[in-house]
């Protein structure tokens, strides 16, 4: 039998708002096929048909040679010339994935794609009326006839040579100089040339005489080393000092920027020259995503993580085959459009798919200086390492402090490489296999933060484009939220999802921007109309600045419920509102405890509708941008010259990523367990503080744990432990340590959800211990032992949407196996009034927003919350 209040506590707060049900897609159809008839147009059985699986002998073999490229013609004039010819595709081998349904590969799918917009480019081109149309269109055509040979690429031979014909043999450091001298640099990462110079100086006096260690080189050479052994390229191009533009595409030929009028040159070295010498005044780098991508291939163990998108989508393919329907939406996989370009042969077994971030950042608070960048994210990773520092992958740096005028023209570059790939296939040698291949390169997503979208978007092109001024191009522009025809026009249609359907929302900033629309709605501050009255607004409750205030301190109370896992806790609201409020705190405000705190203020009808709010999804937020604009950031060494600075930040993140992909030995290991604690395995582990003796076990706990050994059993004496790491990343505390604090002092993390008997249940954790059970056989079993809380109330979750969990502390006490341990949950003490008029001290469920569906992992260290209390019946 169905029952809600089950149904509410198998969600998390987040996810009781946010996740899909299961639909089935009336556009799938399973269908029976034994005599392998053709399928109708625009189908296919997925997955393609397979090689045989490639052997693995040991040792590997010399793998065949790539097929040589046509000869190269002399480099054109800019902007390009007709498509140069690909080479003929180099034969692919995968091992297949076993079908748990029936014969491999005969999914007997048929998919109807949601249906591309026609956009007929080129009479998009021939309609441009303003120069703005026009110069925006011949970059959307400069990407259609994109070349690796293009002038734009700056691809001397040997680098065009590596990106045709990759390494194709793992990399190896055979000189322990060498190898100590990058193991150096790795270890000094955010340290200055000196102290790595000092370093290297030290090792050579103390060990002189030591086989290799004349082989220590300096801070230049082992650069120079790791950019060689990587292959990651850069090309520079000039732009114009203000910012305005680059150099490219159609002010490839300028010399000064037709915007401001600045010259291209740097003035001082072309007047001491009489004008014979003509120096770039300002350059901005873009680094390729070719050789990038070939790193990730050059260790068979990061090679078969690049696997983990091709083997995922199997998996879904045969969900959808045995059910007729996608699961719950958990990642891009599991999107309709991907899966039908998959099913329609766009996306192949051994293609990249990726997604482009762009967002600026002000570098310093002080002072102007914003600047612009965008990142590719590798979707064929899984989720919990698509979007580390060490797989994102910088694409190119816009310098300020200015804002760029024709974004397009930076962008250029980055796309022009991409959509030459796209053409051309990525080479790529496969170590974990040791076969050539090549792969297509698709993206699937672009996104940028909300200002940002409109250098991607672009719909309604045609009204646009033949907008018969500046001023109708003006009022169309405001019409539409579209500014021009978007770059990624040119790009191989069957190499995208395409516009519109590639463009995304801005998820990040969303949870901000919905933070001011409603707290200005409840405090009765949003513009309105002249006839409408904000004293007939029932819902600006915060207009009575008491109510305002003691809601502030609700919500810096509540933060102290949050465990550490959860990030920052949020701070008073009505007293940091204005003072830089977080977009995590919003988050958490607005997704987490709104719906509990605001409740009995809102009037009902209000709340109820605030309620149903959606929660954000996470697959395309800009959450890695921003981290990587910080991380990228904080490295920053000359405040003299940041955008420079920033860029070589940048190469040298590439070049590290890579030289680590390559040889993964080189990374420093994980710091594992911190001393004293047990391994459960399976991503649990108990940790300390720990009962240095044996106690026995009294009350209420006693009891649980004779239920739980049985009548017969006698109650044995047992070592307490603090707390327990488990799989997810979060670190459950217990009551038996937390409670000797002030509230105020700790991050509370003791609440857990659990499952027993196939249901979701809440407790607090009093300790962790191990128990010997069994009867002929004693085996250890590593417990809990909880106090539960209550089923959430019907009522308040019925009208809550399922969003407000409120729950009593009960008096009941349990033991379970650690290991049906879920996750760590917030439950924040509250004196509420319920819908029968009764009042009663309770307590509300939130959870870590995002956790769920990201896989992300948690920022938090087993070594953060290690008590230091001086306890000496403890160790």
């Amino acid at each position: 039998m169905y029952c809600p209040l089950v149904h509410a506590v198998l969600k998390t707060s987040e996810k009781m708002r946010n996740e899909p049900e299961k639909v089935p897609n009336p556009s799938v159809m399973l269908v029976d096929n034994p005599a392998g008839d053709e399928l109708p147009p625009r189908c296919s059985l997925s997955p393609p048909p397979q090689s045989p699986p490639h052997p693995s002998p040991p040792p590997l073999p010399s793998p065949p040679p790539l097929p040589s490229p046509p000869p190269r013609p002399s480099r054109p004039p800019h902007p390009s010339p007709p498509p140069h010819p690909s080479p003929p595709p180099v034969p692919q081998a995968r091992p297949p994935i076993p079908n748990q349904g029936g014969e491999q590969g005969d999914y007997g799918l048929v998919y109807e794609r949601r249906a591309h917009p026609d956009i007929d480019i080129d009479h998009l081109t021939h309609s441009a009326v303003l120069p703005k149309m026009q110069e925006a269109m011949v970059f959307v055509n400069a990407l259609r006839h994109a070349s690796l040979d293009d002038a734009v690429s700056k691809l001397d031979d040997d680098a065009l040579h590596r990106l045709r014909n990759p390494p194709q043999e793992r990399l190896s450091i055979d000189s322990p100089g060498t190898k100590y001298s990058i193991e150096t640099y790795l270890a000094l990462e955010h340290s200055s040339q000196v102290a790595y110079q000092s370093v290297c100086d030290a090792a050579k006096r103390n060990f002189a005489g030591a086989p290799s260690v004349e082989d220590i080189l300096s801070f230049y050479s082992v650069e120079k080393l790791i950019a060689n052994y990587t292959g990651i390229q850069t090309v520079e191009h000039d732009m114009c000092p203000d910012t305005c533009l680059a150099y490219t595409g159609p002010f490839a030929a300028l010399e000064e920027c037709p915007l401001c009028g600045i010259s291209r040159w740097n003035q001082e070295k072309l007047c001491a020259s009489h004008g014979r010498i003509k120096v770039a005044a300002c350059k901005f780098t873009t680094i390729l995503l070719g050789p990038q991508i070939q790193g990730l291939y050059r260790d068979p163990q990061s090679a078969r993580e690049m696997q983990y998108l091709y083997e995922r989508t199997q998996q879904v393919l045969e969900q959808v085959r045995q059910t007729g329907e996608i699961p719950v939406v958990d990642n891009v996989t599991m999107g309709w459009d991907y899966v039908g370009a998959v099913l329609d042969g766009d996306i192949k077994p051994d293609d990249i798919v990726l997604m482009v971030s762009m967002d600026g950042a002000q570098l310093y608070d002080s002072k102007a200086s914003d600047c612009w960048m965008y990142i590719w994210i590798v979707l064929n990773l899984s989720p919990d390492k698509r979007y580390r520092k060490a797989h994102v992958l910088p694409g190119g740096f816009i310098p300020g402090p200015n804002k760029p005028k024709n974004v397009d023209s930076f962008l250029f570059v980055g796309m022009h490489h991409l959509a030459a790939l796209q053409r051309e296939g990525l080479r790529i040698w496969d170590a974990s296999r040791n076969i050539n291949l090549r792969s297509d390169l698709y993206l699937l997503f672009t996104t940028a933060d909300g200002p940002g979208l409109v250098y991607w978007d672009g719909m309604n092109l045609l009204n646009l484009t033949t907008s018969p001024s500046q001023r109708q191009l003006d009022i169309r522009k405001t019409q539409t939220g579209i500014t021009k025809p978007p770059l990624i026009l040119g790009l191989d249609p069957t190499r995208s999802l395409g516009v519109p359907l590639c463009m995304t929302t801005d998820i990040m900033h969303l949870a901000g921007n919905l933070s001011d629309l409603f707290l200005s709605l409840w405090h009765g501050t949003m513009d309105c109309a002249a006839t409408d009255d904000i004293n007939t607004w029932g819902w600006a409750v915060f207009r009575d600045v008491d109510t305002w205030t003691a809601h502030g301190q609700s919500v810096a109370e509540a933060g102290c419920s949050l465990p550490g896992s959860y990030d920052r806790k949020p701070r008073n609201i009505a007293e940091k509102l204005n003072t830089s409020y977080k977009t995590w705190e919003f988050q958490l405000y607005l997704f987490g405890l709104g719906p509990a705190l605001l409740y009995n203020i809102l009037p009902l009808q209000y709340w109820s509708n605030y309620c149903k709010l959606k929660g954000l999804p996470i697959c395309y937020a800009q959450w890695t941008m921003e981290c990587t604009i910080g991380n990228l950031g904080q490295e920053i060494r000359q405040p003299s010259q940041p955008y420079a600075n920033l860029s070589q930040e940048g190469v040298r993140r590439c070049q590290v990523n890579a030289l680590l992909s390559a040889i993964p030995t080189l990374a420093t290991p994980p710091k594992g367990l911190p001393e004293g604690a047990v391994d459960l395995r399976d991503g649990f582990a108990l940790l300390r503080k720990r009962d240095k003796n044996h106690v026995l076990p009294v009350d209420g706990p006693a009891r649980a744990i004779q239920r739980f050994l049985g009548a017969h059993r006698p109650l044995p004496k047992i070592k307490r432990w603090a707390r327990l790491l488990i799989p997810n990343g979060q670190i459950a505390r217990t009551a038996w340590r937390e409670k000797l604090k002030a509230r105020e002092d700790i991050r509370a993390s003791r609440n857990i959800k659990f499952t027993l008997d196939g249901r979701i249940h809440f407790a607090e954790v009093q300790y962790f211990t191990c128990l010997a059970i069994g009867e002929d056989h004693l085996r250890f079993i590593n417990v809990a032992v909880l106090q539960l809380y209550s089923m959430p109330d019907e009522e308040l979750l019925r009208l809550s949407m399922q969003t407000y969990a409120t729950c009593t502390l009960l008096d009941e006490l349990l033991v379970i196996d650690v290991k049906q341990i879920i996750g760590v949950i917030v439950m924040v003490p509250q004196t509420t009034r319920l819908p029968g008029g009764e009042i009663e001290d309770r307590f509300f469920l939130v959870e870590r927003p995002g956790l769920e569906l990201s896989d992300l992992g948690v920022a938090y260290s087993v070594y953060q919350d290690i008590e230091e209390d001086g306890d000496n019946m403890l160790e």
